[in-house]
């Protein structure tokens, strides 16, 4: 099997799945790797690529953008594999979406160029999973934005594209405050304050911006988040991400620890009852995240598509041989057709 993996290696930190990946690739006898840098077009149609021909140290990992030099058309290839990491550059899924015609159903992708662009944005979600989510709202309207805090004292705002909890502020006014004064907490702009709500929702909702998710807090946001990994409608395992700081954060690479868990039934209940959507669309590795909520239960939060860490982590935390599954899944699928579109 001829496999095309596409990155930016220098967003990947030395614990990162997609570090591990690439050298489990390139240790399987029935794969060929090759990477192709995520910013780079094709030349005069073809790809420019570097063969991976063993497992890599991370300097030599981090190095591979620098390598590229082999131009070869899309067509050779078996299966494209992107492992690129949000914020994408400018234009790039529908860079991949020609790649994907251009293939003309011969190539096949294991998460479908076309269908990511549908998944990209909290709109979808929305669609398939509202009734198992905390109650939210989708606005750019700072006078609906202040009448939902007004409602719940407390809540989170969400970009509608946002990675590493870098576009999620936690906005909340205190019951007993007398001066109006509103306040938000972000991961990477810290704590601000603010004279009114209007103020805060002026400042994040830019003119024409996108609308923004805002969502009821949970209070029991410090148990953590749990990942539970779900890949062509199995459930390999699930673990829970929690902050070391105290943070009301808990991505892995703001520090977070992983712990451990069990997937529930409730869970086992949603992925059965929305993961048919995303097969149907030929996106097959999907990542659910779920908070629990003020009764103790576990509440969905999330459904990430595509490009999905922490496949070692969960190997780490539970002994199974995750990776290994996920690698042996790969080449029986490429093998079988799987990831071509029905047509």
């Amino acid at each position: 099997m001829k496999l095309l993996c596409i990155t930016d290696p220098t967003t990947h930190p030395a614990f990162d799945t997609t570090v591990e990946l690439y050298r489990r690739f390139a240790e399987d006898k029935e794969i060929q790797l090759f990477h192709m840098p995520c910013n780079v077009p094709a030349a005069n149609g073809d790809l420019l690529t570097v063969p991976v021909m063993q497992p890599l140290s991370y300097e030599e990992f981090l190095a591979l953008d620098q390598n590229v030099t082999e131009g070869q058309n899309i067509k050779d290839f078996d299966l494209i594999f992107d492992r690129s990491d949000k914020p994408f550059p400018s234009g790039y899924l529908s860079r991949l979406s020609e790649f994907e015609e251009r293939a003309q159903n011969r190539v096949q992708f294991v998460n479908r160029p076309s269908s990511l662009i549908e998944f990209d944005g909290r709109g979808f979600l929305h669609k398939i999973a509202a009734s198992y989510m905390p109650e939210y709202i989708f606005t750019n309207d700072p006078t609906e934005a202040e009448q939902f805090l007004n409602k719940h004292t407390v809540i989170v705002v969400k970009q509608n594209v946002s990675y590493g909890g870098k576009g999620v502020y936690k906005v909340w006014r205190e019951r007993s405050s007398e001066d109006g004064k509103v306040y938000s907490d972000n991961t990477t702009q810290g704590l601000k304050s603010f004279a009114n709500a209007k103020d805060l929702f002026q400042t994040l909702f830019t003119p024409n911006c996108d609308q923004f998710q805002l969502v009821r807090f949970l209070k029991n946001i410090g148990a953590g988040d749990k990942r539970v990994h779900v890949v062509d409608g199995e459930i390999y395992g699930g673990y829970i991400r929690q902050s070391t700081t105290g943070s009301w954060v808990h991505n892995i690479t703001s520090g977070a620890k992983g712990v451990p868990a069990t997937v529930t039934t409730r869970e086992k209940e949603i992925v059965l009852n929305t993961v048919s959507y995303f097969q149907e669309r030929g996106v097959f590795t999907l990542g659910y995240d779920f908070l629990q909520d003020d009764d103790g239960q576990w509440i969905l939060s999330e459904i990430n598509a595509g490009n999905i860490g922490g496949y070692d982590r969960l190997e780490k935390l539970s002994g199974q041989p995750v990776i290994s599954r996920l690698v042996d899944w790969l080449v029986s699928s490429c093998k079988q057709k799987k990831f071509l579109k029905k047509v």
